[in-house]
């Protein structure tokens, strides 16, 4: 079993360097084929939703949109 942290999701998410996210990309396919195990955590996810979907959020007029 392989531990996936935030920094796997980033690089494939983002795809900002290509051979990160080539290895990733074929770590997920081995994964999603039942070759390989993953496994992560809550506060991976929790540092996932910070980068970005809270900043995404934003308040106006006392409210968050």
């Amino acid at each position: 079993m392989i531990f996936v942290d935030t920094n796997y999701f980033l690089r494939f998410l983002l795809a900002d360097n290509e051979p990160q996210y080539s290895k990733v990309k074929g770590l997920f396919l081995q994964a999603a084929r039942g070759h390989v195990k993953l496994a992560t955590s809550v506060v991976v996810f929790l540092r996932l939703l910070g980068l970005f979907v809270l900043p995404t959020r934003k308040k106006t007029k006392g409210k968050w949109n």
